[in-house]
């Protein structure tokens, strides 16, 4: 066995120390196998690109490469546009405001016109989700649908719809990217 690979196998109980902590952080969709297989390329890149003569020792240095890697994969994975990101969470802040004065001067629960409002906003968030899906095939719109709405792994879907896992994989990366350049297109417009 070689040096690389006998310090990959002595640092695998780090990839697996960091995966468990970013696994209790994330949605039921991800899976722990995913994300070591994710850290597993992150301690494969520190071990290459490792310096010594900077004063870190390896193990501090790959458990950083290893969680990058894992939050590198796990944003590149998000579907949801940035944009509907940023709209989503700018209508929480809206709303945690409005809430705040309305409470700070009544004491009493939100006016429905305060309610009303962020129903609208909610309605908003949704609908330009509801746009961004419009422009993906049906196919590759179903395999969102059923990864990250109903939480199934891809050989589950891959079953269902007749096809490979890496087919699977395939569709899905295609509507991820059609997602992402559409939000690249109406940034620019």
């Amino acid at each position: 066995m070689s040096e690389r690979d006998q310090l990959i196998t002595s640092h695998l109980p780090l990839v697996k120390k960091v995966a468990s902590k970013v696994y209790a952080r994330t949605p039921s969709s991800v899976e722990l196998g995913d994300l070591q297989a994710y850290g597993l390329f992150g301690l494969i890149d520190a071990i290459d690109k490792f310096d010594p003569t900077r004063g870190v020792s390896l193990g501090t240095y790959a458990e950083h490469r290893i969680y990058g890697a894992m939050i590198d994969e796990l944003r590149a994975l998000d579907w949801v546009p940035r944009k509907v990101r940023a709209q989503e969470k700018a209508t929480g802040e809206q709303l945690g405001r409005r809430l705040e004065s309305i409470t700070e001067e009544h004491y009493q629960l939100p006016a429905p016109e305060v309610v009303m409002e962020a129903a609208m906003m909610h309605e908003q968030a949704v609908s330009a989700l509801g746009s961004a899906l419009e422009g993906i095939p049906e196919r590759e719109r179903l395999v969102l649908h059923l990864f990250f709405a109903e939480e199934r792994t891809l050989t589950s879907i891959g079953e269902l719809l007749g096809v490979s896992e890496s087919r699977v994989c395939q569709l899905k990366a295609r509507a991820l990217a059609r997602l992402r350049e559409d939000e690249d297109l109406a940034c620019t417009a």
